[in-house]
């Protein structure tokens, strides 16, 4: 009887380490899982981070030129608010940008390329306001110059922003499948869990 007993207790002790093993084993799994499902999320958000602020530069960027393009056939100096606070915008759009693409070297690189060519576009801008280049000059074709100068360098802006752009949707699609998968297991992964540890529960009920 007392080795009945000896061997029962033994059982149980057995069984309640397994029983905690198991528990042990699904608790660091679960987190692991919930944990790539968070990381996943946390990418596709941070690829659409940087595809919105490419978009806000941009859209600074024309406003700006819009601004100018009117102050220059108008002489109407209203016109330049939106130029006079797009460099700050800008700026601030690109100190973001930077924190976004750290991760990135390519676009980190890209970003770089695309700083020297805003500075290249102000530079056109401020050349336009202190010349005080306007329709008046064409006979001399100075306006002429720096509107094609300017025309060039908004091409060369455009084009890079599409190239960050590009490699952006590329990553959200890599980072949406990735996502999407991890939203798939999830249910499937939490009913398995909830099954094991059902089982577990009905064993330590009937042997005990």
């Amino acid at each position: 009887m007392k080795l009945k007993f000896i061997h029962s207790s033994l059982f149980y002790k057995i069984l309640f380490v397994l029983s905690l093993a198991v528990l042990i084993f699904i608790s660091s799994v679960t987190y692991k899982h919930i944990k790539n499902l968070s990381s996943s999320t946390n990418s596709v958000i941070h690829s659409y981070k940087i595809s919105l602020e490419l978009e806000q530069l941009i859209s600074y960027l024309k406003d700006a030129e819009t601004g100018i393009r009117g102050y220059v056939i108008t002489r109407d100096s209203t016109f330049l608010t939106p130029y006079n606070g797009s460099r700050e915008k800008i700026n601030n759009s690109f100190i973001t940008l930077k924190k976004l693409t750290l991760d990135n070297k390519v676009q980190h690189d890209n970003l770089n390329m695309l700083y020297v060519l805003m500075n290249k576009k102000f530079d056109n801008f401020n050349y336009t306001l202190e010349h005080n280049v306007s329709f008046e000059y064409n006979h001399e074709k100075k306006f002429d110059k720096n509107f094609i100068l300017g025309k060039v360098i908004m091409d060369s802006i455009r084009k890079q922003i599409d190239i960050m752009t590009s490699l952006e949707k590329n990553n959200l699609k890599i980072r949406n499948e990735n996502y999407s998968y991890q939203t798939y297991l999830t249910p499937i992964f939490v009913i398995t869990i909830i099954f094991l540890t059902l089982a577990l529960m009905i064993l330590s009920y009937i042997k005990i």
